[in-house]
């Protein structure tokens, strides 16, 4: 008896990751449509058109580069995602220093917070961590990125870094405008965007925050998003020290 439940149960989770994986295909082919179809579309034209002044014709060059990096982008994340969820063991560990690694991030989107207006301010004591370097930077990074693009030109954005004995616990928050009460508990799902056509334009895959909430998963956290009452978003997570 104990086997024939035990049996059903393993075929129960076998049929759930089939329509998972099943969903995950459909999503992956939808989202890929879209640039796909845009590129084939500018190429054609270039190719069929001979007298396109050549003003539209770098107009064309510089979309279909520009959704060739979407796709490239796309491609990247999906393996993170997949690798995450699948194959955990691909990502070694490390020493790392979240300081550091908060650090590189700010260094590599300071010209974006420029163009924006924003200001960024961190408060990381000293705090190691056995974890997967490219997954902690992605952390942050998506974090970051996420809030250059909701939280609006000419706001602040704070992140904390608190000792918590065998784990940290981190703050995230912007001084923004937040979103909308009914999206947050899908703001961590694969492809969800709250703006899709804005977000698309802009180059966001919407991976990021799921990509975010994978990687705390693989460091033995959780995360969890919430607005502010005086405004903004905010997100606290837990890291495991080992």
């Amino acid at each position: 008896f104990v086997n024939r439940v035990v049996s059903r149960i393993e075929h129960r989770k076998m049929l759930e990751n089939q329509q998972v994986r099943r969903e995950l295909t459909q999503n992956i082919a939808h989202e890929l449509k879209t640039p796909i179809t845009s590129v084939k579309a500018y190429l054609e034209t270039l190719i069929s058109e001979d007298d396109l002044p050549v003003a539209l014709q770098k107009d064309f060059l510089r979309k279909s580069l520009s959704q060739t990096q979407l796709l490239a982008s796309l491609v990247r994340d999906i393996s993170v995602i997949n690798r995450l969820e699948y194959r955990p063991d691909f990502y070694e560990r490390e020493e790392a220093e979240l300081g550091e690694i908060v650090a590189s991030v700010l260094d590599d989107v300071a010209l974006h917070l420029e163009q924006h207006d924003m200001t960024c301010h961190s408060d990381i004591p000293e705090a190691e961590i056995i974890g997967n370097k490219q997954l902690l930077y992605g952390i942050f990074r998506n974090m970051l990125d996420n809030a250059i693009l909701y939280a609006g030109d000419g706001k602040n954005i704070d992140i904390k870094v608190v000792d918590a004995g065998d784990m940290y616990r981190c703050t995230f928050a912007d001084n923004g405008k937040g979103v909308p009460e009914e999206t947050l508990p899908h703001l961590f799902d694969r492809f969800f965007r709250i703006d899709k056509g804005r977000e698309r334009a802009m180059g966001s895959t919407g991976l990021g925050l799921s990509i975010v909430k994978n990687a705390i998963n693989f460091h033995g956290g959780e995360i969890e998003a919430r607005n502010l009452p005086e405004g903004g978003l905010c997100f606290e997570f837990t890291l495991k020290k080992k």
